[in-house]
């Protein structure tokens, strides 16, 4: 499921599984959650967030043995990182594509805080492969 902002979705406590950067041409970012389907019965299932199109990911993990969960979700609009990855991308003679967002995720307990400039953000379940 496309996503238009990441505050539509019930990210609040859907807790962090784990996340994935894969070394191949993807240019994908997947971050796996338990994801709260409904508040009221606090009914889950696994669910990934599958950012696309990224050209920057910025990590601050604090990597502690405890479950943690998102506290946060939502796209920071005319942010400093984002002007300064489509002023670099302008330079380098590539050009910076107007669809580019940055996402901003941060957990409960950890206070970890992962930065993702990314073109678009899907939810996926098991259902879509």
């Amino acid at each position: 499921m496309r996503v238009n902002s990441l505050t539509e979705l019930n990210l609040h406590d859907s807790e962090l599984i784990d996340f994935v950067m894969p070394v191949d041409d993807s240019s994908e970012v997947v971050i796996h959650l338990d994801y709260i389907d409904d508040y009221q019965t606090l009914r889950t299932a696994k669910r990934s967030l599958v950012f696309s199109g990224c050209v920057k990911v910025v990590i601050d993990a604090n990597l502690l043995v405890t479950p943690d969960s998102l506290r946060t979700g939502h796209e920071l609009k005319n942010s400093s990182m984002l002007s300064e990855v489509k002023e670099k991308l302008t330079k380098s003679g590539f050009p910076a594509p107007d669809e580019l967002k940055h996402f901003y995720l941060e957990t409960n307990s950890n206070a970890s805080i992962f930065n993702v400039i990314a073109e678009s953000v899907d939810l996926r379940g098991p259902e879509d492969g």
